[in-house]
């Protein structure tokens, strides 16, 4: 899958906030998380796209975001799902901590046009 483009980044971010699909930490007006709400069902939501910026962590940020959000979501889905990389094990820690529990492994597959 290609790369997008600075301008097809910055109008998929505009898209998600029009939408209200981010939420962002803020601690003292200054943004130290953020996580996003993805692929509603009748019954389900997944949580995705949680980040933390490198200056911001191991101070519990993300893990009040991430605990504060599947809370709020709950309130109008009969469960959350969060797709993390199971190499990260600090993420996977937190996610673990908050009430998670993994269920599956998935794996993503590319495939190219032949001649």
């Amino acid at each position: 899958m290609p790369e997008a483009t600075p301008d097809q980044a910055a109008e998929w971010v505009a898209r998600a906030v029009e939408l209200q699909e981010i939420v962002l930490w803020e601690d003292n007006g200054v943004p130290v998380a953020c996580a996003k709400r993805a692929r509603p069902t009748q019954n389900s939501i997944t949580v995705s796209f949680v980040y933390t910026p490198p200056e911001s962590r191991r101070k519990g940020y993300a893990r009040t975001l991430v605990a504060d959000f599947s809370k709020d979501l709950l309130s109008d889905y009969q469960f959350c799902m969060l797709y993390t990389d199971m190499m990260n094990p600090t993420s996977n820690k937190i996610y673990q901590e908050v009430g998670y529990r993994k269920i599956a492994d998935s794996a993503q597959l590319g495939f190219e046009a032949r001649d």
